[in-house]
């Protein structure tokens, strides 16, 4: 048996977790069911009520036992027999709903695709659950960022070409007063560029990091839903990033990965 708590507090931890109630915040990975964690499996199983990101594979939602309540958020979803569709103005709504399950002593299972800690805003959502003393666990994922890596067989790492590896989100926070992001910087990484959410802000990042001094040629690939049965997966340079996009009519979810690695 899988438990959903680390080996040194299995027992103690699962009394805990029913008697006070808990949230989990568990990776679904990027789509295809078979990635999902036997940790992250055992979680559902055991949960009360799942929050579940619209991004999820509905197969992985018949993980949940029979009789919990699975919350579908921002996206009606009918493929599950109980599941409900609910669109919600902000994060912090989320967030109060699972606070008050848990409080009842429920297990709580905030479902997210990919893997938590990776742009997924979970500080933000951990910092409500500190707040109002609810105790929480992260389950890890497959990040779509490696799974479209592995699909496309691009080695992020290689000893000629690259060395390190930077996660780049294309879609920062709309409260921002400017970017953070530094593109003469990151022009000059000396590795590979993946960038989550970057579809819609293309023309922006990509002409960004051509004027910080990254080559025009260099070798881009895109992965759309990757590890869904409908991905695709294409080739371009970043000067024609734009237009590969467009012409292939691209939208999210995609990972683009930016580097020699990604040479066909």
């Amino acid at each position: 048996m899988v438990s959903t708590h680390p080996p040194a507090d299995t027992n103690s931890g699962q009394t805990t977790a029913r008697s006070q109630g808990m949230v989990f915040f568990v990776g679904a990975g990027p789509g295809d069911p078979g990635l999902l964690t036997l940790w992250a499996a055992e979680c559902l199983k055991k949960a009360d009520c799942v929050f579940a990101d619209r991004l999820v594979h509905p197969e992985i939602l018949k993980f949940v036992r029979p009789g919990a309540t699975i919350i579908r958020l921002e996206h009606h979803y009918s493929g599950v027999s109980g599941c409900q569709g609910v669109s919600f103005r902000n994060r912090q709504d989320i967030v109060r709903w699972m606070i008050a399950e848990a409080q009842q002593g429920k297990i709580v299972v905030r479902l997210k695709s990919g893997s938590p800690e990776i742009f997924a805003r979970q500080a933000e959502e951990q910092a409500l659950l500190r707040q109002a003393g609810v105790p929480y666990k992260v389950i890890p994922g497959i990040t779509a960022g490696l799974a479209a890596a592995a699909v496309a067989e691009i080695p992020l790492t290689d000893s000629d070409h690259s060395s390190a590896v930077a996660l780049v989100t294309g879609h920062e926070k709309s409260s921002k007063k400017g970017s953070r992001l530094d593109y003469e910087v990151l022009a000059k990484f000396p590795g590979t560029l993946v960038f989550y959410m970057g579809v819609s802000t293309a023309q922006q990042w990509s002409e960004a990091l051509i004027r910080g001094g990254k080559s025009p040629g260099t070798p881009v690939a895109i992965i759309y839903r990757c590890t869904w049965p409908d991905q695709k997966i294409l080739r371009c340079q970043l000067g024609n990033l734009v237009e590969t996009i467009a012409h292939h009519g691209v939208k999210a979810p995609a990972i683009i990965i930016v580097g020699d690695v990604a040479a066909a």
